[in-house]
C-alpha cells in the first residue's frame, strides 16, 4: 500500500516487457543462462501484474457491482488471451519478432493504469453492504406489511 496500485501495475508491466525485449534479443543467441532470467523475470513481473490487477479491479467497485465487474474483466481477459493465440500462431516461426511484439503490446498496456482516476492509498473500500441490508430489509418489511393487509382484506370478504 506503499507505492498504490496504478504506479504497481505500471512499473510491473513495464518490468515485464523490458524482460521480454531482453528475451527476444538474445533468442537466437544460444546464451541459455540471460534466456531462462528473462523468462523467470517476465513472470515474476507479469504475475505481480495480474495480481495487482484483481486489486484494483476488487477496490474500485463496489460491493453490490464487484463481482459483476470481476467477472466481465475476467472475461475480457480470457476473450483476449485466445485471440493473442492468432497473433502468436502467425508469429511463433519468429520468435525475437513474437517476443518483441508481446513487449511492446505489455509497454502500450503499461499506459493504461495512468487513466484510473481513483487510487485507493490509505483509503477504505467502498462498502455499501450494510446500507443495502438495511435498505432490502425496509422492502421486506414494506412487502410483509403489504401481504398481511391483503391478507386480512380476504378474510373480512369472506366472512
Amino acid at each position: 500500500d506503499k507505492i498504490g496500485r496504478r504506479p504497481m501495475l505500471t512499473l510491473s508491466m513495464l518490468a515485464a516487457a523490458f524482460s521480454l525485449f531482453i528475451f527476444a534479443y538474445k533468442a537466437n543467441s544460444g546464451n541459455t543462462t540471460i534466456i531462462v532470467l528473462a523468462a523467470c523475470a517476465f513472470q515474476a513481473f507479469s504475475i505481480t501484474g495480474w495480481n495487482t490487477i484483481d486489486c484494483m479491479t476488487g477496490e474500485l467497485f463496489p460491493t453490490k457491482v464487484r463481482s459483476t465487474a470481476m467477472g466481465v474483466f475476467t472475461a475480457s481477459a480470457r476473450v483476449a488471451a485466445a485471440l493473442a493465440q492468432i497473433v502468436n500462431g502467425a508469429l511463433v516461426s519468429d520468435v525475437p519478432v513474437l517476443l518483441g511484439v508481446a513487449g511492446f503490446v505489455l509497454a502500450l498496456g503499461a499506459v493504461m493504469p495512468l487513466f484510473v482516476r481513483k487510487e485507493m492509498i490509505g483509503r477504505e473500500i467502498e462498502d455499501d453492504l450494510e446500507k443495502d441490508r438495511s435498505s432490502d430489509d425496509e422492502v421486506e418489511n414494506e412487502r410483509n406489511d403489504r401481504e398481511e393487509v391483503s391478507h386480512g382484506e380476504v378474510k373480512a370478504l369472506v366472512v
